[in-house]
Parts: C-alpha cells; sequence; structure tokens
C-alpha cells in the first residue's frame, strides 16, 4: 500500500479509502472472511468483499467464477429474448441468421475472460455452467422444445459447440509473422502469443539484397520451427498481413525452394496438432500484428545479418531496371543534338508514360506546326499566323490565337487530373509527366 501511496503522490493522485475494497483470496474458500487482513491506505482501513467486478468479470475469493457464469447467463438469456423480439420473422427463413450471430457476438460475450477462469474446465460442474449459459441460444437457433436437453440441441445446431469446446478453440498459440523493409534493409519477425501474452518472440535480419516476401515467408519458417519444439498437442493459428506469402503456400505448382522448405515444416506442424493459416490486414491496431511489425522492424535496424539468402528474380528484374533507367538517363541528359525539345518537359526519363497522338505531338516538337513543315520542305515558311515562330513551344506558350485551347488546360499541380484535354477527357501534365510538371503555361 505504501507504493501505492507514493505512485499517487507522483502522479498528483489520492485514494479514497472508503471507495477501495480488497478482495482476500480464500483458497477456494478454505479460508474464512470473517476476520479478513486488516490493509490500510492513508492510515485508514480499507474493507474487505467476497465479490470484486474488475476488467468486466465477477471475482470471488474462491476463484471459482460462479457469480460470473450466473451474471453471464442472465446476459445471454436477455440478448437473446430481445434479438428474438425483433428479428423473430427472419428466423424461419434465415435459420442460419442466429447462429451468425451466436458465433460473432453471443459465443465471445460468453466466453470473455477464459484466460482467467479456463483452468477450471477440467471440472464437470463448471462444464455444466458454460452449457447453461448456451442453452437458450440453441433453443432459439434450433426452434426446438424447452423441454429437449442441451447436449441433444447442440447436434441439430451443426456448429454450435459446447461451452468447454468453445473454450478449446480459445486456448491456442497465436503466431503473428511479419517482415519489414526499412532504409533498404529487410527484418523477419514472429511473436508468440498465449491467452493473448507474449511468451516469446523471434527475429531475424535478413540480406539487403533480399525482398520483404521473403522475409515474410522467413517468418512463416520461425514459426514452424518454434511449433515443433513445443509438447503441447493443442491447435495453433498463424496470423500473416502477407496474402502473397499465404498464396504461394496454398499453390501447389510454386517451387520456390523457400516456399518448398516452409511447406514441409508445415505439413509437419499440421501431422501433430491443428494448424491454421489466416490473413490479417496490416496496421489496422491488431494488437499481436503490431507486435510482429515491431519485431520486423527492430531486426532490420540491427547491426548484422543473421540471414543471407540468394538474391530472389524480383529483386534482380527490379536492380537490372534501375540500372537501365540509370542508364537511359544518362544517355538523354548528355544526347548532344536530339530530342532538346522533349528534354525541357521530360528531364527525367520514366517507364510510367500515358500519352496519345497530340500530345506526343507537342512534347516531341515534331508534328502540324509550320517550323517543322518548313525545315522539311513541306511549308513555304516557318510563321505562324500571329506573326511568330511557329514551333511546339510557341502554340503551347504565347500563341495568341490558341489562348482559348491552353485556357483548358489550366489545372492546379496539387490536384491529380484537375483539367480537361482537347478532346474532353480529364488528363492533367503532372499524369503525363510522371512526376511534378516543369511547364507553366501563361
Amino acid at each position: 500500500m505504501a507504493i501505492i501511496e507514493k505512485r499517487g503522490e507522483l502522479n498528483k493522485l489520492r485514494f479514497s479509502p472508503q471507495k477501495t475494497v480488497m478482495l482476500p483470496i480464500t483458497f477456494r474458500r478454505r479460508l474464512s472472511l470473517v476476520e479478513p487482513p486488516e490493509v490500510k491506505l492513508y492510515g485508514q482501513s480499507i474493507s474487505a468483499a467476497a465479490e470484486l467486478t474488475y476488467l468486466g468479470m465477477i471475482w470471488d475469493g474462491g476463484l471459482t467464477f460462479h457469480s460470473h457464469f450466473k451474471e453471464r447467463k442472465v446476459a445471454m438469456d436477455s440478448l437473446t429474448y430481445r434479438l428474438t423480439l425483433s428479428v423473430c420473422k427472419w428466423y424461419s427463413k434465415q435459420p442460419s441468421l442466429l447462429k451468425t450471430i451466436y458465433k460473432c457476438a453471443l459465443e465471445p460475450k460468453a466466453l470473455f475472460g477464459h484466460g482467467a477462469w479456463g483452468h477450471r474446465l477440467k471440472l464437470k460442474t463448471f462444464c455444466d455452467y458454460l452449457n447453461v449459459v448456451q442453452r437458450r441460444p440453441l433453443l432459439a437457433m434450433t426452434n426446438s422444445y424447452r423441454t429437449s436437453s442441451t447436449a441433444a440441441l447442440q447436434g441439430p445446431s451443426r456448429g454450435a459447440a459446447s461451452g468447454s469446446e468453445s473454450v478449446k478453440k480459445l486456448f491456442l498459440f497465436l503466431f503473428r509473422i511479419d517482415g519489414s523493409g526499412i532504409n533498404d534493409r529487410i527484418g523477419a519477425a514472429m511473436v508468440v502469443l498465449y491467452f493473448g501474452q507474449l511468451i516469446h518472440s523471434e527475429r531475424v535480419r535478413l540480406g539487403d539484397n533480399c525482398t520483404v516476401y521473403q522475409a515474410e515467408l522467413v517468418g512463416l519458417k520461425l514459426a514452424a520451427e518454434f511449433i515443433l519444439t513445443l509438447t503441447t498437442t493443442r491447435r495453433v493459428n498463424f496470423y500473416s498481413d502477407s496474402r502473397s506469402a499465404l498464396q504461394s503456400i496454398a499453390d501447389p505448382t510454386n517451387t520456390h525452394p523457400l516456399v518448398g522448405e516452409v511447406k514441409r515444416l508445415l505439413k509437419r506442424v499440421r501431422s501433430e496438432r491443428g494448424m491454421f493459416l489466416h490473413w490479417v490486414k496490416a496496421h489496422v491496431g491488431y494488437h499481436g500484428n503490431e507486435l510482429a511489425d515491431g519485431e520486423a522492424k527492430a531486426a532490420a535496424d540491427s547491426p548484422s545479418v543473421s540471414l543471407d539468402l540468394p538474391v530472389s528474380s524480383s529483386r534482380l528484374k527490379c536492380k537490372l531496371r534501375a540500372l537501365t533507367i540509370q542508364a537511359w538517363q544518362d544517355h538523354w541528359d548528355f544526347l548532344p543534338d536530339k530530342g532538346r525539345h522533349t528534354l525541357k518537359l521530360f528531364p527525367r526519363v520514366s517507364l510510367r508514360r500515358h500519352l496519345w497522338g497530340g500530345i506526343t505531338e507537342l512534347l516531341t516538337g515534331h508534328g502540324r506546326f509550320p517550323a517543322i513543315l518548313f525545315r522539311f520542305g513541306i511549308g513555304y515558311d516557318d510563321r505562324c499566323a500571329c506573326g511568330a515562330v511557329g514551333d511546339a513551344m510557341h502554340y503551347m506558350v504565347s500563341c495568341p490565337l490558341t489562348g482559348g485551347l491552353r485556357s483548358r488546360l489550366r489545372f492546379n499541380p496539387l490536384e491529380r487530373n484537375s483539367s480537361k484535354g482537347f478532346d474532353g477527357r480529364r488528363c492533367s501534365l503532372t499524369l503525363l509527366l510522371g512526376s511534378a510538371p516543369v511547364l507553366h503555361l501563361e
């Protein structure tokens, strides 16, 4: 209590002794609460209680949780009754509707806090409590007589498992896998959650030539190797935010060596215990996924490489593409007398272009312009009707005769597709150039 008082002083808080309640653990009621231990807060004794509501659960001194399940039964009966009143007309036409509501809403509510009371499932009386909690939803799902036994109702409900079986589904090892790439470094990690608590984690830094896809597969490999070292026979769930890695494992034609190794390990895991692979959306607040992401980023920041894999074909293609574009850029920058008009508009080369004929004529400077026609001996002179040299830049920037067309090309460079082209289609020089525009129309 002295520690609590000191912590309160540091945070400028004061706890009320009159509102503070303690719950003596009576070792399954083998000790009496008639003479509870005396505990003082700020010099005043605090009262002892036989039951205490904390974190959404009713705790009793004997840790039997009988009162908690009595309250759960009342809540489940009330919810089922209200659901029946509000949507009863759907049950006869859609009998699976209530089952969906039960599996997604009612059952998690009934099994809330299983990490605290799950150890009591070895008692038959406790399992009977769970079946009692489940009874009214089963009656509503099966539309059966109230005289039917709970055990008989669990069969026709098709999937509404008994309380003990439902808890067994929650008593699982949860493996969260993630790969991350930061500052051209790649890391892989996996974390193990048991009853929602982190009990183990592993992380490795891969070579800089590896990909995030390889990191995700390495994370699955770490998880499979770890589960093979356990003696538990319970089922395990693997969660990954990499859809590509999971699809590769499901693809029987995939010949990637790392995928094959992961498949062999997962096959061993599945032969020994139940195993399920799940995809989860990344960066939406899932606790385990965020833990794995943090471990993967920490692995990427590691100073030394702990696992170096062969360069993947995708990374090799990416590097070759980058080298090719750089060579193209060097050639484009130092080309003496070719394409200088286009260079003003496209200072950086890129493989991403969205062009059509009319725009290509403007950007290359080669088209139906008096200057070009005169240059190749087709026109009589190189002058525009306004008297200036009639090249592409003239019509795009300064010709008074094309002012109306230029006004239709005005755009906000911060907004994509903010103007219309000559043919009425949405267009933007940002989209055409692939970067911030370097040409400003007056």
